[in-house]
C-alpha cells in the first residue's frame, strides 16, 4: 500500500513538472516582443545555423560537388554555363517550386510558435515517463574519454537515423498519416527548399517517434554510464552529421544526380537514392526510407540501389497538381483527406463488428434450437 502511494506521488509530481515545462515551452515565444520576433524571424536561421541541414556551408559544398558534376558531364547535359546547369528556369520557376517558396516562408516563420514547443514538451514528457518505467542496467565504464566520446557520437547518429527511418516508414504505411506526408511527395520538381515542404502533423509524428527512440537510449545510457560524456563536435555539430551534410546533402532535393556507387549506396543513402524515393515510377515506390544510413532499408528489403543514372518524374500518381497549389490547401487538404480515411476505417470496423455480432447471435439461436430438440 505504501509502495503504491509512493508511485502515485511520483507520477503526480512528474505530471506537475510536465505541465510546468509545457507551459514554459508554449509561453516562451510570447514572453516579450523580443522573443516573439525571434520566433517569427527564425526562417533565416535555417540557412545560417550550422546545426540546420540547409546551413550555408552545406550549400557551398553542394555547389562545389555540382560544379565537378557539371564539368564531368558537360557533353551530356549541354548547358553552356554552370548557373544554367545548377538553377534551370523550368525547375526554379515551376508552379510547384513557387508553392514551396510560399509554404516554407510561412512554415519556418511560425514553427517556433506552435510546432516546436509541442514537440519539446512531448519529448520531455516521453523521456520522464520512460525514465520511470524502464529498468536500470548494470553500470558500464569506458575509461578512455576519446573512445567514450566516439562511441556516444556514433550511437547518437545511429539512434537519430533509426528514429527518422521508423517515422518515415510509418508515414508511408499508415493511410491516415500518408495523407499528410503526401504533401512532401506532391512536389513536381525538387529544389533544396523542398526539404521543408513538410506538414506540421508529419513534423509532430517524426518528433514524437524521435523523442521516444532517443528517450529510451538516453535513459539506458544514463543508467549504464552514470556520468555525462561530450560528443565529438565541430562548431557544435556532431562530426558524423557534419561530414554527411557536407557531402552533397543539399542535392537530395534537386535535379542533380549524385550516386555513391553500388557499394557505398548500401551503407549510406545518396542524393540519387532519395530522388528515386520521390519518383512516380511504380518500381521506385516505397523505397529508400532512410536518411543517412542505408542498412535500415537493407534489413527491411526496401533498399533500391540504381545501377546507372535514371530519368525520373516526381510527384504522386493520380493526384491533381492543383490540390497543393496554394498555402491554405497545403495545410488544410491533408486533414480533409485523413478525415475521409478515418471515416472509411471506422465504417469498415463497424461493419466487421456488426457481422461478428450477427454471426454470434445466429450461433446462439442454433444452439437454443438444438437444446429444444434434445428436450
Amino acid at each position: 500500500m505504501v509502495s503504491q502511494m509512493h508511485h502515485c506521488l511520483i507520477l503526480m509530481e512528474s505530471l506537475r513538472l510536465l505541465l510546468e515545462k509545457a507551459s514554459q515551452y508554449f509561453g516562451a515565444p510570447f514572453h516579450s516582443w523580443q522573443s516573439f520576433w525571434f520566433a517569427v524571424s527564425a526562417a533565416p536561421s535555417a540557412f545560417l545555423d550550422l546545426g540546420s541541414k540547409t546551413g550555408w556551408p552545406y550549400f557551398l559544398s553542394s555547389l562545389l560537388i555540382a560544379w565537378v558534376i557539371f564539368r564531368r558531364t558537360k557533353d551530356v547535359h549541354g548547358c553552356k554555363s554552370f548557373f544554367a546547369f545548377m538553377f534551370p528556369r523550368d525547375i526554379y520557376r515551376h508552379r510547384s517550386a513557387v508553392a514551396d517558396y510560399k509554404f516554407v516562408a510561412f512554415e519556418l516563420s511560425t514553427k517556433l510558435l506552435f510546432t516546436a514547443p509541442f514537440i519539446s514538451a512531448a519529448s520531455y514528457g516521453i523521456y520522464k515517463g520512460l525514465h520511470l518505467v524502464l529498468p536500470s542496467v548494470p553500470g558500464v565504464w569506458i575509461a578512455n574519454p576519446l573512445a567514450r566520446g566516439i562511441a556516444v557520437s556514433i550511437a547518437g547518429v545511429v539512434v537519430m537515423d533509426f528514429g527518422f527511418f521508423v517515422s518515415h516508414y510509418l508515414m508511408h504505411r499508415i493511410p491516415a498519416l500518408w495523407q499528410f506526408h503526401e504533401l512532401h511527395h506532391s512536389a513536381e520538381v525538387l529544389t533544396p527548399i523542398t526539404i521543408y515542404r513538410v506538414h506540421p502533423v508529419e513534423e509532430l509524428v517524426s518528433g514524437l517517434v524521435a523523442a521516444m527512440v532517443g528517450a529510451i537510449v538516453g535513459v539506458l545510457y544514463g543508467s549504464a554510464f552514470r556520468r555525462e560524456t561530450d560528443i565529438l563536435t565541430i562548431f557544435g555539430v556532431n562530426v558524423i552529421i557534419l561530414g554527411y551534410f557536407l557531402f552533397g546533402n543539399t542535392l537530395r532535393h534537386s535535379h542533380i544526380w549524385l550516386s555513391y556507387g553500388p557499394v557505398m549506396s548500401r551503407l549510406f543513402i545518396s542524393p540519387a537514392q532519395h530522388q528515386i524515393h520521390h519518383s512516380m515510377d511504380p518500381k521506385h515506390w516505397n523505397k529508400n526510407f532512410g536518411y543517412i544510413f542505408a542498412f535500415w532499408d537493407l534489413f527491411s528489403k526496401t533498399l533500391y540501389v540504381p545501377e546507372h543514372q535514371e530519368t525520373l518524374q516526381f510527384g504522386v500518381p493520380g493526384t491533381d497538381a492543383a490540390d497543393f497549389s496554394t498555402v491554405p490547401r497545403m495545410y488544410l487538404l491533408p486533414f480533409k483527406k485523413a478525415g475521409r480515411v478515418l471515416a472509411t476505417g471506422v465504417g469498415s470496423l463497424r461493419h466487421t463488428l456488426r457481422r461478428y455480432v450477427t454471426q454470434d447471435s445466429r450461433l446462439e439461436d442454433r444452439e437454443r434450437e438444438a437444446v429444444g430438440r434434445s428436450d
